[in-house]
């Protein structure tokens, strides 16, 4: 299974397969292997972007919003820090975004 899922991880493959495969704070990352992965398209594009220090560039490129510095990357409530040394998984979350997900699945 981790081999199928990693097949169609391009950039950044090591964090991806460290802190997002199979963690439980992102859902679905069984979809990751399918030929047509939304997610792993959307991995490999912010991924790279990240490590290039390419965000702030895209988002003011994209926007009428000028972006001095790089902003920080967080991708299905996980925070992406390709630039520093790795944390455990649960430190990445976004707590505020955590507890939104709570609320609205607690709610539905």
């Amino acid at each position: 299974m981790r081999s199928a899922a990693m097949r169609n991880i391009v950039f950044e493959r090591h964090h991806f397969e460290t802190h997002f495969l199979g963690n439980p704070a992102k859902a679905e990352t069984h979809r990751i292997c399918h030929e047509n992965s939304e997610d792993a398209l959307t991995w490999n594009v912010f991924a790279r972007l990240a490590r290039a220090r390419a965000l702030a560039k895209v988002l003011s490129t994209l926007s009428t919003v000028s972006v001095g510095s790089e902003p920080e990357l967080y991708l299905w409530g996980l925070r992406v820090r390709l630039m520093m040394r790795p944390l455990p998984p649960r430190s990445l979350r976004w707590s505020e975004l955590a507890t939104s997900l709570k609320q609205v699945y607690r709610d539905s």
